[in-house]
This record gives structure tokens, C-alpha cells and sequence, in this order.
């Protein structure tokens, strides 16, 4: 999707279970939840990966997956070739400085109890090994790109707007130069006055230091002004996945769509797809067979028998639906 050059990170077949209770002693065990079941992306130097769905499709257990806070089930995981789910103490360590993130609220991810600048010079004391004056160096150089005042490295979170709590996050993240940035609703929790700003400043970082991001969002609008690419979950699986431009202009699997045509930037006409409607639940997604067949307007006898795999009916643009080729025209 993303051209020639090699990724950065590579995800192949990624599972991830979560097991359940029984519902009482004496019944059958219940089949693990599969949050995650084989999704496969790449993210490419200076690009940005967006992972758009509803809550509970499995975007931010797949974001957790990639910066090691959850265990894969099965599939791989590679850093510059390097299989990371099998590396040893000093590749696990490299990885864990190259790949930060900046999460969805800015004053639950960062300690109360901690001034600014021993909060931003953390990832340089697990991972850099610099002495204190280096490291108050690097702090300075980060809150000034992320615009902020230096003197500041002396006050504590709650001094801080929430703007200015995410700028803080992102120096944090930005401090160690990595190669790639995970961004979970990095705006959601924000003001909507500030978050253009903070989505600039994000693209701005990303031009200047060539950070890969891995973007997880529900906002549609974001995700078409910041993502390079647009990978659309549903279920646990990536269902459409294609250059953001693509994805947003000619949506190919009903579900995405759906989405679209639910945001408030979709072109008036759109309204009128019939793609665009789909209907109340139907399964509880353990069947065999695609797993939107229940809410699907176009949905077909094997539709309910086969799960589709992703194909790409278009160069750099591909989508699990048996029904691609006639609704991508």
C-alpha cells in the first residue's frame, strides 16, 4: 500500500484472545473472545496508518499489541526485519526506544505526583542511559518543539491546560527520536479548539523527524486530514484497507460506507447510497461467514458461509467483501 520501501514495522496474522468466564460452574467452557484475528499491516517510514472502526473492533488491542502492552496470541511481529515476539533483551530494549506513544487523555498518562521534566526525561533514563544533564538538555529541545517553554520542566501536570497536558505527552514521546509514534485518540479528550492545533503540531513532528505513526481513531474527519492510509476494522479483522484518499473518496465494503455516511463531511448525494444503511445486528459474531452478514444490505447466501479474505480490486486498495466488484465499480 504504501510503495517500495521496506517497512519500519510489519504485522502479519495477529491474534489476540481474551478468555471468558464460564457463566456458571457446571456449564461448558465459552469459546475465547478473538479481539484481534489476523490482521496484517506495515507501517512505512514518515507515513501514517489510521485504524478507524467502532468501539470494540479490536483497533486499540492492536495498537497495545505493537507496543508490547499485551501479548499476541499468534502471528508476527517484525521491527526492521527483526521478529520482535521472539528477540532478545537488547533488541526488546532498541524496539521499546524506537516505537513511543501518546494516548487519548493527557492527564491519566502522565503522574501527578511528577515535574515536567522528570515525566519527559523517563524514556531517557530506561532507554538511553544519559546522565542528568544530557537528559535535561533533551527536555528543553522537546518542550520547545512541541511549544512550550523550557522554565516549565519545573511545574507539575496539573499547572497545565489539557492542550498543553497532550503537548507535554507528546515531548515525552518525541524525546527518544523514535521511529514510530502510536497515537490512541491522541484529540478525542481535547477542546475542539485545540485540537487542529495539536493535530498540526503531530503532522509538523512527523515531517521533521520522519516518524512512522500508527493512528487509532473513531473521527473520520482527523483521520482524513492527518492518515496517509485508512485500514477499517470491524470484528477483530481489517476489512478495507487502502490509501486514505481511496478509501475516503470510493468506499468499497458496506460497512465503511456506512461510516462515512455517517460523518458530517460525507457529500450531501452520498446520502442516498443505499450502501451507506445497514441494518440492526442480527448475529452474535460466532458463526461461520463474514462476520457483517447480519447488518448488511447486500448480503448474499455466501456471504453467511464464507469468511472473504482481503483482495485488492484496485491497485493500492483492498477489501474483504465478495461483493467488491460490483460495488466498486
Amino acid at each position: 500500500m504504501s510503495g517500495a520501501t521496506a517497512p519500519v514495522v510489519e504485522a502479519a496474522g495477529l491474534v489476540k484472545l481474551f478468555h471468558r468466564r464460564r457463566a456458571s460452574l457446571f456449564a461448558p467452557p465459552t469459546p475465547p473472545l478473538r479481539a484481534v484475528d489476523g490482521v496484517s499491516f506495515a507501517l512505512a517510514p514518515g507515513r501514517t496508518l489510521a485504524l478507524v472502526g467502532e468501539s470494540g473492533c479490536g483497533k486499540s488491542t492492536t495498537a497495545r499489541m505493537l507496543l508490547l502492552l499485551e501479548q499476541p496470541d499468534g502471528g508476527t511481529l517484525r521491527f526492521d526485519q527483526a521478529d520482535i515476539l521472539r528477540a532478545d533483551a537488547a533488541t526488546l530494549r532498541r524496539y521499546r526506544g524506537s516505537v513511543q506513544a501518546v494516548f487519548q487523555d493527557p492527564w491519566s498518562s502522565l503522574n501527578p505526583r511528577m515535574r515536567i521534566g522528570r515525566i519527559i526525561a523517563e524514556p531517557l533514563r530506561l532507554n538511553a542511559g544519559l546522565d542528568a544533564r544530557s537528559a535535561a538538555s533533551r527536555v528543553a529541545t522537546a518542550l520547545e518543539e512541541v511549544g512550550l517553554d523550557p522554565a516549565s520542566a519545573r511545574n507539575f501536570p496539573h499547572e497545565f491546560s489539557g492542550g498543553q497536558r497532550q503537548r507535554i505527552a507528546i515531548a515525552r514521546a518525541i524525546v527518544m527520536r523514535p521511529r514510530v509514534v502510536v497515537l490512541d485518540e491522541p484529540v478525542s479528550a481535547l477542546d475542539v479548539s485545540v485540537r487542529l492545533q495539536i493535530i498540526n503540531l503531530l503532522i509538523e513532528a512527523q515531517r521533521r523527524l520522519g516518524m512512522s505513526y500508527l493512528l487509532i481513531s473513531h473521527d473520520l474527519a482527523t483521520v482524513r486530514y492527518q492518515a496517509d492510509e485508512v485500514a477499517v476494522m470491524y470484528r477483530g479483522r481489517i476489512v478495507e484497507h487502502g490509501d486514505a484518499e481511496s478509501v475516503f473518496d470510493t468506499p468499497l465494503h458496506p460497512y465503511t460506507q456506512a461510516l462515512l455516511a455517517a460523518a458530517r463531511f460525507v457529500r450531501p448525494e452520498d446520502r442516498d447510497n443505499g450502501g451507506a444503511t445497514v441494518v440492526a445486528d442480527e448475529t452474535d459474531g460466532s458463526e461461520q461467514g463474514c462476520r457483517f452478514a447480519g447488518r448488511c444490505p447486500f448480503v448474499r447466501p455466501v456471504c453467511r458461509r464464507v469468511d472473504p479474505d482481503l483482495a485488492q480490486p484496485r491497485p493500492g486498495h483492498a477489501v474483504a467483501c465478495h461483493l467488491h466488484n460490483s460495488l466498486g465499480g
